[in-house]
Parts: structure tokens; sequence; C-alpha cells
């Protein structure tokens, strides 16, 4: 309501006729900036010929002035509700004066013979013919007006994109018709003999509209909850005071949203408080083009076509299928923009998970979404991916978007069958992750955007050492900028181009694979190479060959197109098993170290979990992140999660069971390098062992093994005694690789107490000391 509707509100005396003059003379519309003032009035008859719509307000006008002969129609047929019980007419609240004012010449009258002569007006079929020969004025004008500029008028905007029909057009202007012009909303006033009420019922519309009386309970159910006007919340409705709650629909109030109304005056820059807040809107005019874009031609294929029908009938639902920063919302905004359509994008996960806010909040943003011409794009990774928060959300989610007439396009990591489920007509675009060659073109492209360069070779190594998309390409160079100019770390090159380091660039991907990871994994790291490693050469030979199939996967599966024949099954999984201290962990760390990538240990104990899913979810983070970040995963005494399964004799048994097959399914397709150590093989499922790539046993070292680990344990730094018998103290100590790394570790501390010098004799103490931990019985021949 405006200052001036405001103060009329405040009158309560019946105006003097040189008040009328003075208040007929300032009834244009203020919030009709636009246009140009006008008055009811001044509406001319139908010319013999149409005219065409130049501009959204001349449009407006119309139907405004249309309301104006509803009204006189309308005061004529059930103006008898204004006559006090001595006949005359209640001038309480609008005086007859300021009515004929508005209404003179224009008027229709039906409420009997009495007030039909004290207003003057015509009979009603008089004014009925006038109402349709403004309708066929207005029809005529629509018609004759280009395509083209069609688009241009807000009306037909919101006639195409809600799909309303003229009847609901005209409901919505009616209901709006208080806040769009001053001289409509005392007339309202006038109507009701009642200028405390601000805002028409559902009956007042509905008797407005109607061409009979006949026709109002067809009308009145535009005003239901599943027609597109309510529905759409292009109006709400609310219970009257006067009724209290709950009020029968007649007597409910309509309102038609600010942002509505802002939309008929054209101001289009305007957006509602929740969009403005939860939403990221794309620009066609700033959109990049799809060809500009890493992503496979089939995905470009794919996108095209969904877009160009979903533009055309709404349907069908675009699901994109990928990672986060895999370029989903980009290509859709790409694709959107060659329709000249932007998009609007939410994250669901922000929104309130009550399911009636959820609802309303819904309701608003796919409204604003078809207001401004977008595709409502609704980013779900970390709702969809839940099912126990997927189901919160479905009903709402079902209930929004089952009749919903816009485009719309929703985002996961993965096709939930449950998504299906709530959305019908899904058509899936995936967004796989870029291949080597094209991770390597990004680092380049995003390195020169961000007027940075760094070792030529860093492109292939960070490539090599991490799958990422183009999005935490992205992050990671001006993450690496920000910080390196942050710590005054910005060395330049001739150019005045900044220097990023290779280590600069890994430490900003692993920050947030850290952040990520961290609640079910931490890292773990080592310090030696494959020239420490003492093992059987069998095993050794076997350890190799996994670090041969991890490091040329690329060269395999993409440049000679085995990814295409081995659909499923590609994942490098291993079972490292053997006793204790036989050197499974470490064999993992050296592996991870020796193909440049990060070695993350998970937590076995944070993976279980006694709720029904929980583990899975627990599961497929390790796993998402991990190839994100081309991690290596390690299951370290893997005993607990990956047990034989059971018979399903129990519903735990079952959940048992089913957490072992998401693991099998995970670790087969994981695009990466898993392994799980366990001491007693024969405690893993042996299904679950048939569909490892590789099972490596880590024996106890033999005699001449134990030798060469007893030699190899020694730092060449350490001051050590000549002529120790290696030999010797392997034939003569059983013991595991981690027993003689403990045992060195004692006699280096015995020496450092003593002179300083590692003796044959300090190590066979050592080994005397640790064999008896180890719960062995050994004399001490010393």
């Amino acid at each position: 309501m405006n200052d001036r509707d405001s103060q009329h509100s405040d009158d309560t005396h019946r105006a003097s006729p040189e008040e009328d003059v003075l208040e007929e003379q300032a009834f244009e519309s203020p919030t009709l900036e636009a246009m140009e003032p006008f008055t009811l009035d001044d509406l001319p008859p139908p010319p013999p010929f149409a005219d065409v719509y130049r501009e959204s307000g001349e449009q407006l006008r119309d139907y405004l002035g249309l309301l104006g002969h509803f009204l006189k129609k309308y005061l004529g047929i059930y103006g008898r509700r204004l006559l006090q019980a001595g006949g005359t007419l209640s001038d309480l609240y609008v005086s007859v004066e300021e009515a004929n004012a508005l209404l003179a010449g224009n008027g229709s009258s039906q409420a009997g013979n009495q007030l039909r002569e004290q207003l003057g007006w015509p009979h009603e079929a008089e004014v009925s013919k006038t109402i349709q020969a403004h309708s066929i004025f207005m029809e005529a004008k629509r018609r004759t007006t280009r395509d083209e500029d069609l688009p241009k008028l807000a009306i037909e905007v919101l006639r195409g994109r809600f799909h309303l029909s003229e009847r609901q057009v005209i409901l919505l202007i009616a209901a709006a018709a208080p806040a769009l012009s001053v001289d409509l909303a005392r007339l309202y006033s006038f109507s009701w003999a009642d200028f405390a009420i601000k805002l028409p019922s559902v009956g007042f519309l509905s008797e407005l509209v109607a061409e009979t009386p006949a026709h109002i309970p067809d009308i009145v159910k535009e005003f239901r909850e599943y027609s597109p006007l309510v529905r759409s919340r292009l109006i709400t409705l609310a219970d009257s005071p006067n009724w209290g709650s709950p009020t029968p629909l007649l007597h409910r109030s309509v309102r038609v949203p600010d942002r509505v109304t802002a939309f008929l005056q054209q101001q289009a820059e305007a957006m509602s408080a929740l969009a403005a807040s939860v939403s990221l809107f794309d620009d066609p005019g700033r959109a990049t083009t799809l060809e500009a874009l890493v992503i496979p031609d089939s995905t470009v294929t794919d996108l095209r076509v969904a877009v160009d029908r979903a533009i055309t009938s709404g349907a069908p639902r675009l699901l994109l299928i990928g990672p986060p920063g895999a370029g989903r919302r980009t290509s859709l905004a790409a694709a959107f923009a060659e329709h000249g359509w932007g998009t609007l994008t939410i994250e669901l996960g922000v929104l309130p998970a009550d399911p009636v806010a959820l609802e309303d909040a819904l309701v608003e943003l796919a409204r604003e979404a078809l207001l401004k011409g977008c595709c409502l794009h609704i980013r779900g990774d970390s709702v969809f991916g839940d099912r126990e928060t997927l189901s919160n959300y479905s009903r709402p989610l079902n209930k929004v978007f089952d009749g919903y007439t816009g485009p719309l396009a929703l985002s996961a990591n993965r096709p939930e069958a449950r998504i299906y489920g709530i959305f019908e007509n899904v058509f899936d675009v995936p967004f796989p992750l870029a291949k080597a060659a094209q991770q390597r073109a990004l680092w380049e492209t995003k390195l020169r955007e961000a007027q940075c360069v760094s070792e030529e070779d860093a492109p292939a190594l960070l490539t090599q050492r991490f799958s990422l998309t183009p999005g935490a390409i992205h992050r990671a160079v001006w993450e690496a900028k920000a910080r390196a100019s942050l710590l005054g770390e910005d060395s330049r090159n001739e150019k005045g181009q900044l220097i990023l380091q290779v280590p600069d660039l890994s430490r900003a991907i692993r920050r947030k694979t850290d952040h990520a990871l961290g609640n079910i994994a931490e890292p773990f790291s080592t310090s030696l190479t494959w020239d420490d490693v003492v093992l059987p050469d069998r095993v050794l030979s076997t350890l190799k060959e996994i670090q041969s199939y991890a490091r040329h996967r690329e060269k395999v599966y993409d440049n000679w197109g085995f990814r295409r024949k081995m659909s499923y099954g590609r994942g490098l999984s291993c079972l490292f098993s053997g006793p204790p201290g036989t050197g499974k962990t470490m064999m993992a760390a050296v592996l991870a170290e020796s193909l440049g990538r990060e070695l993350y240990r998970v937590d076995v104990s944070r993976i279980m979990s006694k709720w029904v899913g929980e583990t899975e979810k627990n599961l497929g983070t390790a796993f998402d992140e991990a190839e994100r970040g081309q991690i290596v995963l390690l299951f370290d005494e893997a005993d607990s999660l990956f047990a034989k399964r059971t018979k399903g004799q129990s519903s735990q048994d079952r959940y048992v069971n089913l957490e072992v097959n998401y693991l099998l399914q995970r670790m087969e397709n994981f695009d990466g390098v898993s392994i799980l150590t366990t001491n007693n093989e024969k405690n893993i499922d042996e299904a679950f062992k048939r569909r490892l790539k590789f099972k490596v046993n880590f024996p106890l070292p033999k005699s001449e093994l134990r030798a060469e680990l007893w030699r190899s344990m020694v730092p060449p730094e350490a001051a050590i005694e000549e002529n120790i018998e290696w030999e010797w103290l392997g034939k003569r100590f059983e013991m595991s690789g981690g027993n003689i790394k403990n045992a060195v570790l004692r006699a280096a501390f015995y020496a450092a107490e003593g002179d300083g010098v590692i003796t044959h004799d300090l190590l066979y103490q050592a080994a005397i000391a640790e064999s008896r931990e180890m719960g062995k019985v050994v004399r001490d021949d010393s």
C-alpha cells in the first residue's frame, strides 16, 4: 500500500465536494512509474480497427480499464448491499459524488431501480456489451502484436510461463488492482462499504468477473489449492480476521505477492528476498558457450536435446550426474543461454528442513525462476545421496514439482533410485571426470587465466597425482595464488607472473581433501622407498605389478580404449594379508609414495555405525573423496568391516551383508587404488576375495631375509660395531620385520645411554627383550 492509500484508510469522515474534486485530480496510480497518468474516465471507446501493444504498461492499463467496467456491473448487481434500511445509499466510507466521479459515463446498474436512478447508470445489458467490446478490443490488439514483442509484455509472460487462461489473468490483475491503482483501491472500498478492509475476498473477485451469478461456482474453483494461480503462489489466500480460522474459501482474503506486483509493473530488477539469499542467477547474456567447456561431446548432445524439449514442454526433468565441480551448472547455463534463458541455482541442503517451510520455499523459488525466465536448477548432492534426508524432502519436492510447468534440472553425484520416484520423466545427463589429457590442458588454462606459471612439468605431475574436476582445478589455482600473496611468497618471473610451485598447488588441493575425509580417515606417509624394502621376490614382484597397473591406467583404459570394453570392475583393489609386522601397512605407504599419491588410512571404528545405512554413507564419502583426489585408500585391519557374510537369519545379518555388498560394488567401480589389510585372510569373505584384483600374502620372513632386515634397519648415520653377525641374529630370533625394527631401535637407545656405539651384544639384548614382549620363552646365552 502506498502513502496516499494509507492516508485514505485513516479517513473516517465524509469528504466534502471540494475535497472530492481535489482527490479525483490525484487519482493517478503513483506505483506505475513507467506509465502515463490516466483515470478510468479516459478509456476511449473501442476503435473499428485494432492497434498493437508496444509496451507492458499499455496492456496493463487496458486490463485495469476492463476492471472498471466489471465494477460498474458488480455495483449494479450487488449494489443493494450498500443500501441502508431507509433505502438511501450509504456513503460513510466513499461518497456517492466520488464514486460517480470515478465511474461516470462508464457505469452499469442492476441493483434495482432505486440504486440505478441514484447513480444514473445504464442497464446491466449495456454494460455487458461494453465489457464484451472492450475484451474483443484487447484480444485484437494482443493478436496483432508481433510475436517477437509479446515476451516484452509482462501479462503475456505470465500467461505463457504459468499457463494461465484469460479468466485467470483477469482474476490475477483484479486481485492486484488495489496495489496498482489508487482509483481501484477506493472503488473496491466503495463496493465493500468498508475502508477497514484492504484486500479483496475470493467471493468478491468471483462475483466481480462472473458473466452471470451462475458462473460464480466455476470461478471459485480458480482459488483452490490445485489451480495455477494458487499453486504457483501468484496469489496467496489468508483467513479473514472477522471469520477466524478456518475461514470458508469464499471469505478468504486474496493477496498478490509484492514480487508479482513488481513484475506486472515491469520492475524486472526485483527479486524475492528468499531467492536473493539462497540462489545463484546465471544471466544468459554472460554465459559461456558449450564448445568452450571441457565436457564430452555426448554430454553436449544430450544436454541440448533435453534443454530444447524442457523449454518447449517443461519436460523432461534433467538430472545432471557427476561430482561437484564437473561443470554441471556452467554447462546447464550455457545450454539454456542458447535459447535466451537463464538459470537459477539453489542448494537444496540450505533450505528449511521442516516440510511446510520447505514447500513454501520451493514454491517461491519455482515462481521466481519462471518470472525471470530461468531454468530452476536444484543442487542436491548433500540430500539426494542420503536416503534418510531424502525421505524427509521427497514429499514437498513431489508436491511442488509434480505439476510445475517450467524447465527443471537436478544435480546429483550419482543416479539415486529415489530421485526417479519423486520426479517424473527424468533424463540423465552424465558429467564424467575429464580425461588426463584434458586435465593437463585445464591446469595450463587455469594457470594462464590467473596470470600464474609453474614448473614446465607441473600439469603432468598434478594430473598424475590428482584426478580433479574443472572446478577443483580452478579453485586450487586461485587458492594457491591467494595464499602465496597473503604470505608474501609471491615470487614472480620477468613477465610479472606469479610462480606457483607444485607443492603450493598440492597443498591447496589437499586442504579440501583433508577437510572432507577428516572425520573418517587420516593421512599416512613414509620416508621409505623401494630400496628399503626387504621382501620375498614373489611378493615384491606382485607389488611391482600393482604399481605398473596404477601407473599405466590412463594409457590402457583411455588411450587404448579398454574403458569402453571394461564397463565395470576397473577398480584397482588389493588385499594384503599376513601376520602382524610383516610390512603390509608399510608397503601400502611405499606404493602410494612411488605413485606420487596421498595415502589415507581409514579408521574402521569411525566407518562402522549401528544406524542403518550410515556405514554405507561413510564408505561412500571415503570413495567419493578419494576418487576426486586420486587418493590411495587403506582399510587397515579390515576384518571387522569385511568379514564373511552371514546366512541372513536376522535383520542385523541382512544389514551386515548389505554393507559388504556395497563395499564390493564401490571397490570394483572405484577409479583408483584401494588396499585392505588383514592379519588372517580366512576371516575375509570368499566371494569378496574373488572380486579383488590383487591378493598379496606377506609371510613371516625366513632366516636369510631376517638377517637382511636386521642389517637394513640400521641407518648409515648411526655408529655401529664392525663384524656384527647379522646371519646369526637372523637364525637365532624368529621375528617379523616389525619386531626386528623394534629391537634395532631398542638397541640404539641402549647405545645412546652408553658409549654411543651399537654393538652386537646390544642388538642381542634388545632381541631378547623384544622376544619376551612377544610372549616367547627365550634363553639368554650371554
